[in-house]
């Protein structure tokens, strides 16, 4: 037995070359074979081996360098079952995943968001940083249940290998869809879906302060910042608005959350106006 394409007993790749070349007189048709090179086979080479194939009369010819694609049927192993390697400085390391034990600590909260109830689950390794998040909705088995199982397991497995959390807060707070409505959490009252409630609790737990208030979650410490910075005359600069310009006036600097749909009021003149439901605190 021996391994044809990858392996430390593998056929070498002329060798592949010169098998095509000696059946080739024997058919009246094209014969190809993948022609398997190692991942440090240099352009020369490649082309080398066309030329070979040529004078050997092979009529079709597939070569293939390991590696030269994100996802491949075949990849070398060890004697121990662990995949082999590129040489130091070769290619990027492979992303590693960083399991949760099983026992490990949790962090949860009783949620509600309109009239839908659910439980949030989120473990976390020993430095307090989280590894996996679960969402359990009171009415179990519906479509809304399987798709929430269905984020959940997903934004999990990218935690374990590595994506910030601060991604996911992002990409998916904020998200307006139904359900929504009025929440149980006193610093989030409002929530535009339940990703949007959970994503929000999520970035309050695990992100610091500067990223809550990027993020638009005004916890009690991101109000007791901004107030503490605006109490002592200090605001953040103003907003690029394109390349070599500024805005005079940044109407975001110091919004505040809708009591209606939990959206972001901006300043208008004296009052406050909400970008996504039009609701006005009034001028006075």
């Amino acid at each position: 037995m021996f391994d044809c394409a990858v392996g430390e007993r593998a056929i070498h790749y002329r060798g592949h070359v010169k098998m095509m070349g000696a059946i080739q007189p024997f058919i009246s048709g094209a014969r190809s074979k993948t022609v398997n090179q190692p991942e440090t086979a240099p352009i020369q080479e490649v082309a080398d081996l066309f030329l070979e194939s040529w004078k050997l009369g092979v009529k079709a010819v597939a070569i293939y360098r390991d590696n030269c694609k994100v996802a491949q049927p075949l990849s070398g192993k060890s004697e121990k079952g662990q995949q082999v390697l590129a040489p130091a400085g070769v290619g990027a390391a492979a992303p590693k995943r960083r399991r949760l034990p099983d026992d490990r600590t949790e962090i949860g909260r009783k949620f509600r968001v309109g009239e839908y109830e659910g439980y949030i689950h989120v473990g976390v390794f020993d430095d307090g940083t989280p590894g996996d998040i679960f969402v359990d909705i009171a009415k179990d088995g519906t479509t809304l249940q399987g798709l929430m199982n269905s984020l959940m397991i997903a934004v999990s497995m990218g935690l374990q290998y590595g994506v910030p959390p601060e991604v996911y807060v992002s990409k998916l707070s904020h998200l307006r869809f139904e359900p929504s409505g009025p929440t149980n959490d006193a610093d989030i009252r409002a929530a535009k879906s339940i990703p949007d409630y959970i994503f929000r609790w999520f970035g309050k737990k695990f992100l610091d302060v500067d990223q809550q208030e990027e993020a638009g979650i005004l916890s009690m410490e991101v109000r007791a910042q901004m107030a503490e910075r605006y109490a002592n005359g200090e605001s953040k600069p103003a907003t690029e608005t394109a390349p070599g310009q500024t805005a005079l006036f940044n109407p975001h600097e110091d919004a505040i959350e809708c009591n209606r749909c939990g959206g972001r009021m901006v300043r208008a003149g004296t009052c406050y106006t909400c970008r996504d439901c039009g609701t006005s605190t009034g001028c006075g």
